[in-house]
C-alpha cells in the first residue's frame, strides 16, 4: 500500500479518535479495525490473532535487571491526562520506588500520537492505561495485548484484592489470557449544586435516593425562571448505559449477537429517557451528547445534578456550591450501585522491557500506591481495603466537609459481558437513545433497528 494511502487511513483515524467522548461511537469501532487491517499492509507484516501471536506469547519471566530503563507509559486520550499530571501523579512515585526506571509519558491527542501513527514510527510504548470500554478499539485491536500471568504467578500477586468482577472483564476481553490489572474504580455519584436547589425550595437528594426519587426532583427542578431554562437531570448516558444496574446484557449469551430487544433493555430505556420528556427540555440530539449534558450542570450551572459513573471533573466544580449523594438505585436492589468501569493498565506485547513494565504494575495496584492516589478523591481505588478506603479525598481542599462516602457506599452490579465489538453495540444504544428522546422513534422500534445496524457493522467487520 502506497504511503499516501497509509497517511489518509492515519488522517481518518484521528478524526475517529475525536469522537470518542460523542454518542455515534459504534461505527469508530468498526472502521478502527479496517485501518489496523490497512496499517498491518502499509508496514508489511502480518497481523496475528492476539491469542497464538507468538509475540504475545508470554516467555518464562527472568530477573529483572537495575540497568537503566526508559519505560513508555502511554494514554489515548488527552482531555483525560496531561504530561506534566502524570508526571507529578505517577512518575515521581515510580521512580522513587524504582530508581533505574525512568518513567516516560505519552498522551494521544496532538498530532503524530495515535495509536497507529506511534507504531508506523516505531515507537516505544511499554505500559498502556485506558478505561475498559476503550481497551478494545486503544489496546487489542492494535495487537498489543501480552499475557501477564507467568509474572502474576512468579510474583504471588493476589488476585483477589481486586473486585472479582473487573479481573472476570480483563479475562473476558483477553478470551482467558491476562493482559493488564485493574488501575482504578469508576467514581460515581449523583452530584448536586445545592444552590439551586435552594432557589427553587427543593430538599437536597440523600443517600439511598431511587431513580424514582430522583424523577420527581428532575420535574421540580426543570423551570423556565427569570428567561433562564434550568434542568432538574444531566447524565453522561454512555456510562448508563455500559454499567447499568439490571445487568442488561448487550449480547445473546455466549455469542456475538447484539440483541437489545429484551423487555429488560426496553424497561431501561424507558426509565431514561422520562427525564428527557419533562416539559422545558432540549431534546435535540446535540444537547443529548455527553459534552453538552456536562456543560450544563459544570459551566453553564443551569442543571441541579449530573449523574455520572465513569469519571467527573472536579476540577470544573470550583466556586460552586456541590455536594454528594448516592448514585441512584432500586427499591428492590437498595445496595446495588452501577457495574464495574475500571481503568486498566497493560504491558504491551511491543514493550522490550515485559519484566520491569509489570514490576510497574504490580507497584501502581500496591496498597502502597493505591492509598496515595486516592487522596486527591480524583480516583477511586481498585481495592478491597478499609484503609485506603478511608484516604479517599482526605488531601483535596475541594472535597473537605463534602459527603464523599457517597462514592464508596454502593456495591458494583455483575459487569456486563465484554468482547471485541461492545463498543460497536454501545454505540448502537446510544443512537436509540437519542432516537428516542428526540421523538424520533418509539423505543420498540429504536432498539430493533439499533440491533440490525449493530448486527450488520459486526458482520461486515468479521467479513474484513
Amino acid at each position: 500500500m502506497g504511503k499516501y494511502a497509509c497517511k489518509r487511513i492515519l488522517s481518518y483515524y484521528r478524526r475517529l479518535n475525536a469522537l470518542h467522548c460523542l454518542w455515534n461511537r459504534g461505527s469508530r469501532a468498526g472502521i478502527a479495525g479496517l485501518a489496523v487491517l490497512m496499517l498491518a499492509s502499509c508496514q508489511q507484516t502480518k497481523t496475528a490473532d492476539p491469542q497464538n501471536s507468538p509475540s504475545n506469547r508470554t516467555e518464562a519471566p527472568s530477573k529483572a535487571n537495575a540497568e537503566p530503563v526508559d519505560m513508555v507509559i502511554y494514554h489515548p486520550f488527552a482531555g483525560n491526562w496531561s504530561v506534566e499530571k502524570l508526571e507529578q501523579f505517577f512518575g515521581e512515585s515510580i521512580h522513587k520506588k524504582f530508581p533505574n526506571i525512568r518513567p516516560k509519558f505519552l498522551v494521544g491527542g496532538p498530532p503524530g500520537t495515535a495509536i497507529p501513527e506511534l507504531i508506523m514510527a516505531k515507537q516505544a510504548i511499554d505500559i498502556v492505561f485506558v478505561s475498559i470500554g476503550a481497551t478494545q478499539t486503544q489496546f487489542l485491536d492494535f495487537n498489543l495485548g501480552y499475557d501477564i500471568s507467568p509474572f502474576i504467578q512468579k510474583s504471588r500477586v493476589d488476585l483477589g484484592k481486586f473486585d472479582e468482577n473487573s479481573i472476570r472483564q480483563l479475562k473476558e476481553l483477553g478470551k482467558g489470557a491476562l493482559y493488564g490489572l485493574p488501575l482504578f474504580d469508576s467514581i460515581a455519584a449523583t452530584v448536586y449544586n445545592k444552590d439551586l436547589f435552594d432557589k427553587f425550595g427543593v430538599a437536597y437528594p440523600r443517600d439511598g435516593i431511587t431513580w424514582d426519587e430522583l424523577y420527581e426532583l428532575n420535574k421540580k427542578l426543570t423551570v423556565h425562571n427569570g428567561n433562564v431554562q434550568y434542568y432538574g437531570f444531566s447524565a453522561a448516558t454512555r456510562d448508563t448505559i455500559g454499567m447499568n444496574q439490571r445487568s442488561a446484557q448487550l449480547f445473546r449469551p455466549g455469542t456475538d449477537e447484539v440483541l437489545v430487544t429484551t423487555d429488560v433493555w426496553k424497561n431501561l430505556i424507558h426509565d431514561l429517557v422520562r427525564f428527557y420528556a419533562v416539559p422545558g427540555y432540549d431534546t435535540s440530539p446535540a444537547a443529548s451528547n455527553a459534552a453538552n449534558q456536562q456543560k450544563r450542570f459544570f459551566d453553564e450551572r443551569t442543571t441541579a445534578m449530573y449523574i455520572g459513573s465513569s469519571g467527573l471533573p472536579f476540577q470544573r466544580l470550583a466556586g460552586m456550591n456541590f455536594d454528594f449523594a448516592t448514585y441512584p438505585v432500586y427499591p428492590e436492589t437498595p445496595k446495588a450501585g452501577p457495574a464495574p468501569y475500571p481503568t486498566n493498565i497493560y504491558v504491551t506485547s511491543i514493550s522490550k522491557h515485559k519484566e520491569q513494565a509489570f514490576q510497574v504494575l504490580d507497584y501502581l495496584t500496591s496498597k502502597e500506591f493505591q492509598s496515595f492516589a486516592v487522596q486527591d478523591g480524583t480516583q477511586v481505588s481498585v481495592l478491597d481495603d478499609a484503609d485506603v478506603k478511608r484516604a479517599f479525598g482526605t488531601k483535596s481542599q475541594m472535597l473537605q466537609g463534602k459527603n464523599v462516602s457517597a462514592f464508596l457506599a454502593l456495591q458494583h452490579s455483575p459487569p456486563l459481558a465484554s468482547n471485541s465489538y461492545t463498543t460497536i453495540a454501545t454505540g448502537a444504544v446510544q443512537d436509540a437513545i437519542v432516537a428516542v428522546v428526540a421523538g424520533e422513534k418509539d423505543v420498540n422500534t429504536a432498539l430493533r433497528q439499533a440491533e440490525e445496524a449493530a448486527n450488520k457493522t459486526i458482520a461486515e467487520r468479521k467479513g474484513k
